[in-house]
């Protein structure tokens, strides 16, 4: 059944959203330890040894299971009602709501985690980005409100599938010249320039033109964040296309190879 405009008689407790917030980021990191187990993981990052590695490898294992879930979820959220793509502000989804929650939960798990590993290159603009995210969340959680600006953003994710898939290659020492990798950087790239693209031009196409109906603080959130997460997404573009469809190095030896599959990754920052 189509949820219906502006109906909050099914709305949520805010204190309930969190509460399924705090439970998901408590099951992802359970989920975490589930997938400590060696056989999951490619030989060269056994053969290495490195805890880093296999944080590495797992946590965009994570990210890619999420960006699955929430991509599809905000499709098929965005397909049952249409009107969130229209009135971002207050068309409410029971599910849509849900969403969020557990997105939320999974940014303030994915945040800790990468805290760890701050020192990395690009990790410490990730940690900004999921901070303006999780600020925009918690909004929606609050003011039960917002939850169409919240499903655009999370179709962001259908593309996101693509490039976690793309890190995982790089991880599991997939050469940049092997027809799996080249097929999933031409599709990571049309994808990352329309649905991204389109997404990101929408919320602020709607951010705007809503501005004088949002909330002092959710009209501060949300500039700030949306300005830190567009520069975000072009330093992304460029260091993927770059790193892609740059001019392609001579193949290295196998000695170096995987070095330089972790460099690479951590190169790259992904939502």
């Amino acid at each position: 059944m189509i949820e219906r405009q502006n109906d909050k008689y099914n709305a949520i407790n805010p204190a309930i959203g969190f509460l399924i917030s705090l439970t998901s980021t408590v099951a992802i990191n359970q989920f975490n330890y589930v997938l400590d187990c060696p056989s999951i993981y490619p030989k060269n990052i056994i053969e290495s040894n490195q805890t880093y590695h296999y944080w590495r490898f797992r946590n965009f294992l994570i990210s890619f299971f999420h960006a699955s879930l929430t991509g599809f979820g905000s499709l098929l959220c965005v397909l049952l009602n249409p009107t969130l793509l229209t009135d971002v502000i207050d068309t409410y989804s029971y599910w849509g709501y849900l969403l969020t929650s557990f997105s939320l939960g999974y940014f303030v798990y994915d945040t800790i985690e990468m805290l760890r590993y701050v020192e990395k290159k690009g990790t410490f603009e990730l940690v900004l980005h999921h901070f303006m995210v999780m600020g925009c969340f918690s909004n929606t959680i609050f003011y039960n409100r917002f939850i169409g600006l919240n499903m655009i953003a999370l179709l962001i994710e259908l593309s996101n599938i693509f490039l976690h898939f793309r890190q995982l290659l790089l991880l599991s020492n997939y050469s940049k010249h092997s027809r799996l990798y080249h097929i999933n950087s031409i599709i990571n790239m049309i994808l990352f320039i329309i649905i991204r693209g389109l997404c990101m031009y929408w919320i602020w196409y709607m951010l705007l033109f809503n501005l004088e109906r949002l909330p002092l603080i959710t009209k501060m959130t949300g500039l700030i964040s949306m300005t830190g997460i567009s520069v975000t997404t072009i330093i992304l573009f460029k260091r993927i296309f770059k790193s892609d469809f740059g001019q392609l190095s001579k193949p290295n030896s196998i000695d170096h190879k995987f070095s330089k599959a972790i460099a690479s990754s951590d190169d790259d920052f992904t939502q």
